[in-house]
Order: structure tokens, then sequence, then C-alpha cells
């Protein structure tokens, strides 16, 4: 935001707040109208259109068709052409409901766009079609419209609603104005109103999104000097930002708060602190949180058990998942995708990849359906444990199912592909990506590379990889090793050489096996000359 816009706002919320008085809190629409609106006659929708008549808002039923009989844009767009044909006009209470239905469709633009054509009729706003209007901008990211509205709003005489001032804070966090946001905040407690839980609700998680943790605890603090309870909504959200950071004693002295106020848990606080516990692999803490949990009366659900079941996978505990997986069949908690997923990826992280292999085929003898990441987790598994056959089988029954790989399944397939000889039906592979409409990453280029040194094609390798830069990645010193190792085992010491000089110009450094090479091929040429 430019200085200009910034006085032009803090010009609209002293015209705001020049007048002190408590917030009414408006909803979207009206609950009851006394204007006079319209019913169909004829069914929405049907071949032969429909016809309007002139009792509906009297008998109330406007609202209740709208919201059955706009189910898209198109149906929406048809009843709009009617009312704007219709004489007399219709009421901006008619329109703003039709508005609120495309809103809810997501369609914000159209919103915008139908509201100007009812103002070229005449039609003049009131504050519920401004409310929502000014709820559209901002969810367009474009809040400074919904600023002039707020000023337009004022020049009609009305006074900015919760709801109005919310969405404005809301789009103004969308857009990473938090000085903004939190000195709109001010403005409105200085001038005497009130705000809700809602609006401290909308800064907070708008905050906790942004990753502005910290500025989200100075306002928890905030709240109850200003009247307001904080509940359990509240305290969830920071928890859970906190302990997505891996802020967990943060996280924990929190949850001590929020219980000394009385302020009961919910099952996503408990499942927050165990994925807390979880990402820094504190197993032990994670299930006293769970246990705690149950001990307070929750039953525990599917989501529970797959983070505490991920958890212990990342350490190679097994035996704990498997106790996990029989307590969840004890429970009648039935494993999902995702409960699979994770004890299929664990199992080839502690070797067992024929264990990991039947799971697999349990899973589907139980009606689950293996998503993309499954069979990802699976081919990368087989592939790292050198099972060629069992992941062509694998990726043969991915492609009956009609899952359509994506970049980390090719990337997995190329690899697998080069480590077990098969170069000619990688480099088909990788050049048909293209076709697929995907870009080969930084680690398909070197996996093809590596494929191609390891059969001795070094001019093919060179021009991939310089292929790579052309295709804007920076050179790695992945990439670098993986060609001059090509270059040293061909006894090349003029384009390893070269290549070394390059890689180390760019920062990069030499790893162990490279050096050694390096080494290996200095002492040859040594003793030979």
């Amino acid at each position: 935001m430019n200085s200009n816009e910034e006085e032009t706002e803090s010009m609209i919320l002293r015209r705001a707040f020049a007048s002190r008085s408590n917030l009414a809190s408006a909803s979207l629409v009206p609950k009851r109208a006394c204007l006079c609106g319209f019913s169909l006659e004829q069914p929405f929708g049907c071949k032969r259109g429909f016809t309007i008549s002139r009792n509906l808002w009297r008998t109330g039923e406007f609202k209740k068709y709208v919201s059955e009989k706009c189910s898209n844009l198109d149906d929406a767009l048809r009843l709009f052409s009617k009312m704007v044909s219709s004489r007399p006009p219709h009421s901006i209470i008619s329109f703003t409901m039709l508005f609120v239905e495309v809103a809810r469709m997501k369609y914000y633009s159209a919103v915008i766009s139908l509201s100007k054509q009812v103002e070229e009729l005449g039609i003049k706003h009131d504050i519920y079609s401004l409310n929502v209007l000014i709820g559209c901008f901002c969810q367009l990211r474009q809040v400074n419209f919904g600023f002039s509205l707020l000023g337009k709003a004022l020049k009609l005489g009305y006074e900015p609603s919760s709801m109005i001032l919310n969405s404005l804070m809301n789009g103004l966090i969308e857009e990473g104005k938090h000085f903004q946001t939190i000195s709109l905040l001010d403005e409105m407690v200085n001038k005497g109103y009130q705000p809700d839980l809602v609006t401290y609700s909308t800064i907070i998680k708008g905050l906790c999104k942004s990753g502005n943790i910290g500025t989200a605890i100075q306002l928890l603090k905030k709240i109850s000097q200003h009247g307001c309870k904080p509940d359990v909504v509240v305290y969830s959200t920071i928890i859970n930002s906190l302990c997505k950071e891996r802020q967990i004693t943060q996280a924990m002295e929190l949850f001590g708060e929020m219980l000394g106020k009385d302020i009961r848990p919910t099952i996503v606080t408990y499942n927050a602190l165990i994925q807390g516990y979880c990402l820094r692999s504190q197993m032990d803490d994670a299930i006293k949180v769970f246990r705690m949990m149950v001990s307070q009366g929750y039953v525990p659900n599917i989501v529970n058990y797959n983070t505490l079941i991920f958890g212990y996978c990342q350490i190679d505990r097994m035996d704990e998942v498997m106790t996990l997986f029989q307590e969840m069949n004890q429970r009648r908690i039935f494993p999902d995708v995702v409960t699979y997923t994770c004890i299929i990826s664990g199992l080839f992280r502690v070797g067992k990849p024929v264990v990991a292999l039947q799971v697999f085929y349990q899973m589907q003898q139980f009606g689950r359906t293996p998503d993309s990441t499954t069979y990802s987790v699976l081919l990368n598994g087989l592939c790292l444990h050198g099972l060629f056959h069992d992941l062509d089988r694998i990726y043969q029954l991915m492609q009956d199912s009609g899952i359509k790989p994506d970049i980390v399944t090719y990337s997995i397939l190329i690899n697998a592909m080069c480590k077990s000889g098969r170069l000619s039906a990688a480099r088909e592979l990788f050049y048909s990506l293209s076709i697929e409409g995907l870009q080969p990453d930084i680690k398909m280029y070197t996996t093809m590379i590596n494929g191609l040194c390891t059969e001795g094609l070094l001019g093919e390798a060179y021009q991939m990889f310089r292929k790579m830069e052309e295709a804007g990645y920076s050179l790695d010193s992945v990439a670098y090793n993986v060609i001059i190792k090509g270059y040293l085992q061909k006894n090349d010491m003029h384009m390893s050489t070269f290549l070394l000089h390059e890689m180390l110009d760019k920062k990069h450094s030499a790893d162990a096996s490279t050096s050694t090479l390096l080494a290996d091929s200095l002492l040859k040429q040594f003793v030979i000359n």
C-alpha cells in the first residue's frame, strides 16, 4: 500500500468512528422484509422457462427459492436476467439475496459485475448489499475497493457493522497488511467500539496463517483487557500454529493457560499437541497427550491414530505402530488410505519390503483404494530395495486403476529404470514428459545424467547437464559431483578438471566419493608420468 492509499483508509476510518455507538451485528441479508418481492409460478430451469409473479416477499419464500434453485452460476444469471427485466423493478433486498448465493459459490467477480448493472438501473445499495460487496472485494484481495465502499456507506448515513469491519480486517490480513489490521483494531477500541470474538478470531487466524504467531499471542493477551473472553477456537488456532512450527513448549504453556481459565479443549486441540510432539519425534510425550485425551472422555478418531502412526513410523518403531493398528480395530476405527500408506512407508524404512507389499494387498482386500501417494511410496520403496520386477507390476496396477502419474512418480520410475540398467526406457520416459505437460525437476535431470554416465555416454550426459542449466535450474553440487565422477571414471582428467574448477567457482564443493576418485586419478597420472 502506498502513502496515498494509507491516507484514504485513515480518512475513511476517522469518519467511520466519528460517532460513538455500539456496533450492530449485520447479517448478510435481512431476516425479514416488508417490501414487495416475487415468486415463481413455474419451476425454475424447465424447458419452457418461467414467469415471475408478485407475492413472494409476503410469503417469505424468495430466500428459500434462491437457495434451492440457484445451484450454479448459470441458474443465478438466468434469474438475474428475469429480475432486471421485470417492471416495476425489484428491490435491492431481492438482488442482495441473489448476490449472497453467487458469493457462496465463490464467484466474487460476478457479484461485483451484477451489482454494477443493478446500480445502472437506478436501484440504490443498502448496508446489506454493500456488506456483501465489501466481502467480495476482500476475497479477491482488493481491500482498497472495500474501503472505498465503506466510505460510500458512510456517505449514505450507515454506520459500519462488525461484519463489514471483520471483512476488511480479513482482507488486510490476506494481503499481508498486518500493521494496518492492528491499527484498524486499535482505532475501533480507541473510539469506543467493542470488537467481538469473531473480530479477534479473524485477526488471530490470519496472523497465524501468515506466520505472525508472536503477534497473535500478543493479541490474545489483549482480548480479556478489551472485555472479551477468548474461547477454545482462538486458543486452538494459536496452539496448532505453534505445534506446526515445532514450538511445543510454548504450545503446552498456552494449553495450561486455557485449562486454568476452565476452557475445555476439543479433540482438535489435543491432536494439534499430539502432532507437535510427533514432529519433534517425542513419541512418549505424544502418547501421554493421547492417553490424557482419552481419560477426559474423548473418543479418539482416525486423525489421532494416523498422527501417532506417522510419528512412530518416522522413528522406525514399528512395534508401537502395530499395537496402535490393533487398538484401532478393537475400537472399530477402520484404517483409511492414510493409515495404510504410513505403515507401508514405515515397513520400507525398516527393511521389510515383502511385508510392505502384503499390507498393500491387504488394504485393497478391505476396500481401501490406493491413491497416488500410496503408489509413490510403494514404487519408491521397491526401487530402494532393488525389487524392480515388483515395481513394474505395481506400476501396471497404478495405470490400470486410472491414477495418472505425477512428476514424483515419474522421477521414481526413471530412477528405477536407470538403476536396473534400462537406460533406453528411462530416456524415452524422460523425453515424453513434455507430452504430459510436465517439466523435469533438477533431481530427475541429475538421475538421468548419472544413468548416462554409468553407461559411459558422457557426451549425452554433458549435453543434458547443460540443458538443465538452459531450463532455468541452478546447477548444484549434486549435479556437478555426478558428472565429474563420470569423467573421472573414464580417466578424462581434462573435462574433470574443467568441471571441478567451474564447480568451485560457484562455491560448490566436491563430496567424499568425488574427492577419492580425484585423488586416485591424480595418483595414477603421477605414477604413469
